[in-house]
């Protein structure tokens, strides 16, 4: 019964190590102090934090438009424009 119970632990243990972890919603965004929710999660690249453009813009109300010729992002509200290159 010993025998049994310690290859299960070591299996399990070997099991918990080789999964891959992923902490979610370990980034949170803010925008005026309220948290801003987002289908993909934000990713943590060489200390540099990724967000989905897309989501994100639409979230705080901008339209976004896609430019297949120039492969730019548009995004704007109103007047404000801003432009990727």
């Amino acid at each position: 019964m010993k025998k049994i119970f310690k290859k299960l632990l070591i299996v399990g243990v070997a099991v918990i190590m080789v999964m891959p972890c992923q902490a979610r919603g370990l980034i949170n965004i803010y925008y005026n102090e309220q948290e801003v929710y987002l289908e993909q999660e934000p990713k943590l690249i060489d200390d540099t934090v990724l967000l989905p453009l897309r989501a994100l813009s639409q979230q705080l109300g901008y339209s976004v438009n896609w430019d297949q010729e120039t492969r730019q992002i548009e995004t704007s509200m109103g007047n404000r424009r801003c432009t990727s290159i």
